[in-house]
């Protein structure tokens, strides 16, 4: 079920999402169960002013775990694979403001929150986390090709763990970007960041981790795609991180394909290859895509650098005007490198969708997840 709400103006534009489950629980181990599930709030508010813009937006949903779709990306974390039931909370609250949007000088500010809220889970990696951002920017644009930027933040995460840990980021950068020509960017930055990280079983324990921190972009617009090379360095909980990355997007008359490849090189771990290969090919009635992604990154859970593998196929037919049929599969895998920890998570699923009327449509389908803890055991 779900409902939706919309408004525009000239100068503003508001838009509500409302959604839920009505779902029917048969299960040998937790019984039977028949209620509203799985709420899911979005709110969008933005207003343009005189040289000004503000934007507001609120996310919350509910999912319950057992029913819950497998994360796909290469940012997906430990948490995200999870075993057993209970029900997560999301909550997620963004407030920016700009202005001098089209003059030579101009400020943003963005404060953002977030939490993660579990109830009824057995999993221990999953518990409540809360982060907290904030943000300000100062803009210099003293050409229409060229921007700097002095930005300053903030962030302040907490989390519910056995050790009570409480982590604070400050980042302080000056950047610059610059087209060089209509098809050539340049974008990069240099500034200083500090991580402090407490531990409120372990008092009187601090670690600090400070440095410089940068990143370089460039890009260009290609007849048939584009093309970019990124390379960052960064601080996190676990010490720096330098990525490393080459880009090339391909454009044809019925589909596209997007290739990344590149290394990430981590504190404590040897330099990992990284990478994403998108394709998606339309058909005249039917489209199918399929991306297969490797990541590598500081767990902010665990505070360990983390491998992520995902591999995503769908193929979606149109039936008719009114009906469709798509098939879903996907695997995530989660591994700590060093270390034999990880869990993986697989699904397929097949769903037929039939609009009834404009306001009113029918999904029904079938679906099946296994999942695989670093236990030795599974679950489906």
């Amino acid at each position: 079920l779900s409902f939706g709400l919309q408004n525009t103006t000239a100068i503003s534009s508001l838009s509500l999402d409302l959604s839920g489950v009505a779902r029917l629980v048969d299960d040998p181990v937790s019984g039977s169960d028949t209620r509203f599930r799985d709420p899911t709030l979005d709110l969008a508010y933005s207003r343009e002013g005189a040289n000004s813009r503000f934007d507001f937006t609120a996310g919350y949903d509910r999912p319950s775990l057992a029913f819950a779709l497998p994360e796909t990306g290469a940012d997906i974390t430990v948490q995200d694979i999870y075993t057993g039931a209970g029900e997560r909370e999301n909550i997620d609250l963004g407030l920016r403001f700009e202005t001098g949007v089209e003059a030579p000088f101009g400020f943003v500010i963005d404060l953002d929150h977030a939490e993660r809220n579990y109830t009824d889970t057995t999993d221990p990696l999953l518990f409540d986390t809360e982060t907290q951002t904030a943000a300000v920017s100062a803009i210099f644009r003293p050409s229409e090709t060229t921007e700097f930027s002095l930005d300053l933040s903030e962030s302040r995460y907490e989390a519910e763990d056995t050790s009570g840990t409480n982590r604070t980021t400050d980042r302080a950068t000056l950047g610059m970007s610059h087209d060089l020509s209509e098809t050539d960017r340049l974008r990069f930055s240099i500034g200083y960041s500090e991580v402090v990280e407490t531990f409120d079983a372990l008092p009187g324990t601090t670690n600090t981790t400070d440095g410089l921190v940068s990143e370089f972009e460039y890009q260009r617009d290609l007849a048939n795609g584009a093309v970019a090379v990124n390379l960052d360095s960064t601080l996190d909980s676990g010490g720096r991180s330098t990525t490393l990355e080459f880009g090339r997007q391909l454009s044809f008359p019925t589909g596209e394909l997007d290739v990344t490849f590149g290394w990430v090189k981590s504190d404590g771990a040897e330099a990992q290859p990284i990478g994403r290969v998108t394709y998606v090919q339309e058909f005249v009635r039917s489209t199918f895509d399929i991306e297969v992604s490797r990541g590598a990154s500081v767990s902010e859970t665990l505070g360990q650098v983390t491998e992520t593998t995902t591999l995503a196929m769908g193929y979606n037919m149109e039936l008719s005007p009114l009906s469709s049929l798509a098939l879903d599969a996907s695997l995530s895998d989660v591994e700590v490198v060093g270390a034999t920890t990880g869990r993986a998570r697989s699904s397929i699923s097949a769903t037929y969708s039939r609009e009834l009327t404009p306001d009113w449509d029918m999904n029904v389908g079938v679906q099946h997840q296994r999942f695989d803890p670093d236990t030795g055991s599974s679950a489906q």
